[in-house]
């Protein structure tokens, strides 16, 4: 039974956008604590083996610093408040690189269809299928 449950994660979550959202969104719906997912997201970060792609990286590069920066530790939290990250500031740290990942996501996703678009149009001009992009035609 749990072999099928992990075939049945391994197909769903194909790229490493959909192995940390997945992730993030444990820890927003309160289903992994801060400390899990600071722990956890450190590890996932640092065994990724997938080529990530620059603006995935530098998001989860930044998220990296975010959860190394959170601490239960009260006196580390008042003497370094602009360094370190209570439970609240890492979710909304979290929150706001979620939110981030998912317009990259969209845009990407939309340039990849604008392509595939492209391909199959003939004697368009690479402008007008900007502009189609731009007006949201695609």
């Amino acid at each position: 039974m749990s072999n099928q449950k992990s075939d049945w994660r391994e197909r769903i979550m194909r790229t490493a956008f959909d192995k940390f959202s997945y992730l993030i969104g444990l820890f927003l719906r309160q289903q992994l604590s801060a400390q899990e997912f600071s722990g956890t997201f450190i590890n996932q970060f640092l065994d990724e083996k997938e080529p990530l792609p620059e603006p995935l990286f530098l998001l989860l590069d930044e998220l990296f610093g975010d959860a190394d920066s959170f601490t239960t530790d009260q006196g580390l939290l008042a003497e370094n408040p602009g360094f370190y990250l209570d439970e609240k500031g890492l979710e909304a740290k979290t929150r706001d690189i979620l939110r981030r990942m998912q317009m990259w996501h969209t845009r990407s996703q939309d340039a990849v269809e604008a392509m595939r678009q492209f391909e199959k149009i003939e004697g368009v001009e690479e402008q007008q299928i900007l502009d189609w992009i731009a007006e949201g035609r695609t």
